[in-house]
This record gives C-alpha cells, structure tokens and sequence, in this order.
C-alpha cells in the first residue's frame, strides 16, 4: 500500500506535465461537440465557477483529480449577462448500484446494472454546490473529464445531466518497449482523458521478470517486473482493467527469439526444432511449451491477475505477406491451418485447467480473406487458403479483435460475420480518424451489449514521435463512450 500511495503521488505530479494533451482532441475533433446522452437543464441559467472552487471526494483520487478540476476555473469562455449560478463547491457521491439506478432508472439504458456494467455518472446543482453522482470507480474520472469539456463548451447550465457509455469495454492497447515512467503516467493520462476503462499491454521483451529462467526474453530496455506490478496496481484502483497480451505463434521477432531458443537448447542434442521460421514458433512441439510457454504465461497472469488474456495470432508469416522480408520466407516452412487451430485449442485447455475464470481473447485478422470482403482493405485481410475455414472450430468463449486500420468504407461486414459465428467481437483501431470514427460507429450500430472497441498503440507518443497519437486515443475513445 505504501509503495501504491507514493506512486500516486509521483504520477500526480507527472500528470500535470502531461495535463494539456488531455483535451487536444476537444480542440480539433470533427466527431461533433461532446454529448451527455441525457439532459434537462434550464438553458436560462448558465453555470460559473468560484474562483475559489472546493473540491469533496475520496481521498485516493485526490492525485488525479485536483489537476482536471482546475480547468473549470481556468481558461476558456467566462458567462456573461443573463441569469447565472455561482458554484462555490464540487461534491462527488458515490451511489451503489440499486440506489443509483433507483436515482436515474426512467433515464437509464435497461443494460445498466448487468455484471460489470456500472458505468454512469450524473450532474446536478444543489444550492451552490455542484453534485457528481457516479456508481463505478472509473466513473469518478469520466465525470470529472465530462465536467471539465462541457465547461470548455460553454455548455453548462441549471439541471440535471445523465451520462453512460454506448461501448461497454473500451480498452487502450499499447506494446511495452522502451516504456518508463513518463510513458506510463502519459498512458494513464490519455485513457482517463477518452473514458477507456481498460488498458491491453503487449509485454513482448519489454518485460524483465523476477524469474531468473526468462531473463533471456527481456531486452536491454526493459522495465522491472516491480515497477509494472506497481503500475497495475494503482490502474486497478482507479477501477481499469488491465489485460496482457502476449504474441504467441506468430510475430516472434521480439518474443521467442534466437537468444531465448539457445537458451532454451543448452545442454540438448539440438534437434528439437522450435522456429519454423524467423516468426513462427512451432505450436506442435510439446516439450516447448510444456518447459518455456506455459509456464511463462502462468508468470504472466501471476503478475497481471487478470479477467482476460490476449493470446495475439496475427499476421502468420509465409500465409500473410506485408513487406519484403516476409516474402522471403520459404513456404514450406510456412505454419499449416491445422497447427494454427491446435495452437488455439491447446491454449484454451491450458487455461480452462489452471486459470478457468480468465477469458481469453484473439487477433481475427488470419479468419479473414479478401475474396469474401473486396470492398475492404485487402492487405489487412490475412487469412488465405484454408484458415477462415477453422473459425467454426474456435471456442466460442474467446474474444476475437476485428482489426481494421484505414479501411475507407462505413461498412465493416467481417465484425458482423465473426459477430454470428457465437463470439464476442471487438473492434480495434489505430492512428486513422475517419476509420476510427466508421468503425466504431458501426459497433454501435451492430456489436450489441457485449462488443468491444481497442484503441491500438504500435507506437508510443512521446517515445516515437508519433505526436497525433495524443489527438486520436481521446477522439477514438469518446466515440466509443
């Protein structure tokens, strides 16, 4: 717990550095003003802040919050003429389930109060006071950015706001290389800022675990198995979920690596093949997994102790063709459709044996083939030849990611058909507006009580110089909301 408090207190005073990106996607967003989905409010009155604004709430996010409050009496349009209400104080009042939906129930979408569906908050002026009312924890941070952008709007006025997400699972998905503290305080920033409830971390060789055997698989830069454990810790208090992924048969550039296979050989005849190629580890080869991949994964969800587990399966080299080094893969070596769904199918009985409460979840990308989607991205549709044929045989309990890029159509028909194939299907998204903005719309439409949106980081903002991704998470984020 002391180690939780004093990293409150460092990423509250990271977090101010980090504050002015917050609201960059307010500034420039063309997905329309920010909407609470109910209100009845008397436009006659408007809302001014004292400059001496107080703040009640509970005391563990005094870190964060303090520094999103002061934007109400900072900056941006001031009421003038008419009739207004000076507030003087913000009271946050947290309401457990029934005595919230009993609160709000006529104003209420029917899916609130389901298992793990808590999130919505209200505003209402009592006097000179300004009431928050929220249900879940992560709803005190949604309230408080929701506060702070209509205020920006000049949109705050005497009565009752209501507000809910249209997404239920709305995660930030971000490859942990070269990631220190500043990244992680900027990460928690831009989830908080775009209403996520939830981040998926790539761990990929990023991660230096305590256990002596994997040293081997954490590469110079990366971060200790302490310093993330306490970074978990403190998104769990502010009531995110946090989910790892981790690449398993494919993409092995960073995971199953030459280094980890020598390592893994010392001291054996070197026969026991474990790369089919430079990307593609071979999921048929029972003494691997049995000695490096199983109990690496059970590190993993030791460390995480998660709801879900991303067990990745994109782009199988030697199938799926993006740049030149790829086309130099001999096709033999290439991984067959029926190793691929093995691979699948032994982790979820893995699992299901030794962690039965945890969901897993998947890249769709290899069920996909452009014969079936012509007017979609063709190089993004990865599965050719017989792997679309295995998505009946895939265990209707695991979550599969629809991803899609840059696609240029409103349309996106491969969500929908994974949708009807029995599995819960979520939408992932990255570093383009309009596609963003399409496809999650479109989960709206057609992804019912269950989808899921995922924001993807491949690369980090402030590491990477990809500066616009501070425009797009909150953007893509507050959508999804």
């Amino acid at each position: 717990m002391k180690n939780l408090n004093l990293l409150k207190i460092l990423f509250s005073l990271l977090f101010i550095s980090f504050f002015g990106s917050c609201f960059s996607a307010q500034d420039k967003d063309d997905s329309g003003s920010f909407k609470v989905k109910f209100e009845k409010v008397n436009k006659a009155k408007k809302i001014e802040f004292a400059a001496g604004l107080k703040y009640e709430y509970p005391v563990q996010f005094k870190s964060c919050l303090d520094t999103v409050l002061s934007k109400l009496t900072s900056g941006g349009p001031q009421v003038s003429g008419g009739s207004k209400i000076i507030i003087e104080k913000i009271v946050f009042k947290q309401l457990g389930k029934n005595e919230f939906k009993s609160k709000f129930e006529q104003h209420l979408p029917q899916k609130f109060g389901a298992p793990g569906n808590l999130e919505a908050y209200a505003f209402q002026i009592q006097g000179s006071a300004l009431e928050v009312i929220y249900c879940a924890d992560i709803s005190i941070f949604q309230a408080a950015y929701g506060l702070v952008r209509l205020k920006k709007q000049n949109d705050l006025f005497d009565g009752l706001y209501l507000d809910w997400p249209s997404i239920q699972k709305r995660y930030l998905h971000f490859v942990n290389k070269k990631t220190d503290v500043n990244d992680l305080t900027q990460l928690t920033n831009l989830a908080l800022s775009g209403n996520y409830n939830g981040f998926v971390i790539l761990v990929a060789d990023g991660l230096l675990l305590n256990n002596p055997k994997y040293k081997s698989f954490g590469a110079e830069h990366a971060i200790s198995e302490k310093m993330l454990s306490e970074w978990i810790a403190l998104w769990k208090s502010y009531g995110l979920e946090v989910i790892p992924e981790v690449k398993l048969v494919s993409h092995q550039e960073k995971f199953i690596t030459e280094q980890v296979v020598k390592a893994f050989q010392k001291g054996k005849n070197g026969e026991n093949k474990i790369l089919l190629n430079n990307f593609t580890y071979d999921p048929m080869n029972k003494p691997f997994l049995d000695t490096v991949i199983y109990p690496y994964l059970t590190e993993i969800q030791n460390l995480f102790k998660s709801k879900y587990f991303h067990i990745g399966h994109d782009e199988v080299k030697g199938v799926y063709y993006f740049g030149k080094e790829e086309k130099n893969i001999d096709q033999s070596t290439a991984l067959k459709p029926f190793a691929y769904k093995q691979s699948i199918l032994d982790l979820h009985k893995y699992f299901n044996e030794n962690f039965p409460d945890v969901t897993l979840m998947m890249w769709g990308d290899m069920f996909l083939e452009y014969a079936k989607y012509p007017n979609m991205q063709k190089k993004k549709l990865t599965g050719p030849n017989k792997f679309p044929l295995l998505l009946p045989d895939i265990p209707k309990d695991i979550i599969i990611c629809d991803w899609h890029y840059f696609d240029q159509g409103t349309e996106f028909p491969s969500f929908s058909d994974i949708k009807k194939s029995g599995h819960v299907t979520y939408a992932a998204v990255w570093n383009n507006k309009s596609t963003g903005k399409n496809f999650i719309n479109y989960v709206k439409e057609n992804g019912g009580n269950s989808a899921g949106i995922i924001t993807t980081l491949w690369h980090l903002p402030r590491t990477d110089g990809y500066a616009e991704l501070y425009d797009f998470v909150p953007f893509t984020g507050l959508i999804a909301w």
